[in-house]
């Protein structure tokens, strides 16, 4: 049993080394172009630029970290880098060896003539795939001056958000359960505020936007209907951002630069509403009672060079919703009197974090190792508390009830991109573990004078 095992991860072995060893040997007459495309504001790597090669009518795209192979042949070289939201930027170098270079693109786009011919050059991409750009997410018309991540997706061909108004997606018939949503790689398992009128995604935090409504790859796991992967911005590498927004219903700031230089980076974005600071006095002076309403969002995020191979990356984000009301009433009567309190909670909310190592051991080979680690919760309870004073008699009484669920995900992922002349290769491994607790019930009461638990 043991000979078959070792018989069997030895072909492997053998087949793997046959392949990596054609996969190299076939880029032995041409030269390898590799690096990162950044905004040439911000320092921001700009993910999924177009490169095209004018000289030997080829090109690449960029991964989601902004990083490219072109192969390219040993003569003059004439690049042209692209991307939605910026101008396009040309690099013409004449090269003999491998060569690491950095694309800067320009916000902002100045259109020029088109000509259309026959046999154009394409750049084939997944089937179902859409790359949103943030700027187009911030031009749509908003409610209550609030933008909205998922309302820009229901704009897109074959997605859907059906009540009007609603921040959830259907795409392609499938329900809003059936997405995945990713946030920096961790799973998102409630997306909205204010009972899925808004999403809990922060435009101005957000460096990608990419969307699959079909035959996305296996890295992602398993997904019903689609695929929604978030990256959030790595931060301003030449100078400190900041900004400060007042909205109809809520208040969000956001600050980004390099720590010492533009090797350390940050980013901390945070937003809260404050409808239940302006209506509680209003509130309780009509009923006398204290009721809110609030969410908030708390993104952060650390990133670290380590020299031009290595990249170290840590992001959070917490953020919850919560109703709560309280009323109370008191009276007497000659010797008789009385106290009836009465409370009432609803509260759920996601907290991720991740922490991600690039590494770019050769220009043709690109490995991103992530642990993630998600958390959603969601609980609602009911009190009531009754005190009775007659004489010297006191009479005392309280019900508590708590309903609670949630669902806890950690995991570690190893991807590996191997770039080639006529392929690209995309490899890796994941593990992952779920902790579901689907539905407990507590409740206290002084008459059974026992605390019940259901699940």
């Amino acid at each position: 049993m043991r000979e078959g095992l070792m018989n069997v991860y030895l072909y492997r072995i053998l087949a793997i080394g046959i392949l990596l060893f054609v996969f190299f040997i076939s880029n032995a007459q041409k030269v390898c172009i590799s690096g990162y495309v950044k905004d040439s504001v911000s320092g921001e790597t700009v993910p999924y630029a177009t490169i095209l090669d004018k000289h030997g009518k080829n090109g690449a795209s960029a991964n989601e970290h902004g990083y490219f192979v072109l192969y390219v042949k040993k003569n003059t070289v004439e690049l042209q880098c692209s991307s939605v939201g910026f101008s396009s930027e040309k690099q013409t170098f004449f090269t003999v060896r491998d060569t690491v270079i950095s694309i800067l693109l320009k916000p902002g786009l100045e259109l020029e003539s088109v000509n259309v011919t026959a046999q154009a050059l394409q750049i084939s991409d997944a089937v179902g795939k859409l790359v949103i750009p943030v700027e187009q997410i911030k031009r749509l018309p908003v409610i209550l001056g609030e933008q909205d991540v998922i309302k820009s997706i229901q704009l897109m061909p074959g997605i859907s958000g059906g009540t009007e108004g609603m921040s959830g997606i259907f795409v392609r018939g499938g329900s809003t359960d059936q997405n995945r949503i990713l946030l920096d790689g961790v799973p998102m398992y409630n997306a909205n505020h204010l009972l899925v009128f808004f999403s809990v995604f922060n435009p101005n935090v957000i460096k990608s936007l990419t969307v699959y409504k079909g035959n996305y790859p296996a890295r992602y796991g398993n997904a019903a209907s689609s695929i929604v992967d978030i990256r959030v911005k790595d931060g301003n590498t030449n100078n400190i951002e900041k900004r400060v927004s007042v909205g109809l219903l809520s208040t969000q700031f956001d600050i980004n630069g390099p720590v010492t230089s533009d090797n350390t980076t940050f980013m901390i974005s945070g937003r809260r509403t404050y409808a239940d600071v302006l209506s509680k006095p209003i509130i309780k002076k009509l009923s006398g009672g204290n009721v809110g309403y609030y969410f908030y969002d708390f993104n952060a995020k650390l990133n670290h060079k380590l020299g031009e191979k290595h990249k170290l990356s840590a992001s959070v984000y917490k953020g919850a919703d919560e109703y709560y009301s309280k009323f109370i009433s008191e009276g007497a009567i000659d010797n008789y009197t009385f106290r009836h309190s009465y409370s009432d909670l609803m509260k759920w909310g996601n907290q991720t974090a991740s922490l991600s190592w690039n590494y770019t051991p050769l220009p043709v080979v690109f490995t991103s190792l992530n642990l993630i680690y998600g958390d959603f919760k969601f609980k609602t309870g009911q009190s009531a508390h009754e005190t009775m004073n007659y004489a010297d008699e006191k009479t005392e009484a309280y019900l508590e009830q708590l309903y609670k669920s949630g669902v806890r995900t950690k995991g570690v992922n190893w991807n590996i991109n191997l770039y080639n002349d006529f392929v690209d290769l995309k490899t890796g491994t994941s593990f992952t573990i779920s902790t579901f607790t689907p539905g407990i019930e507590l409740a206290w009461d002084n008459g059974i004078g026992r605390k019940e638990e259901a699940k």
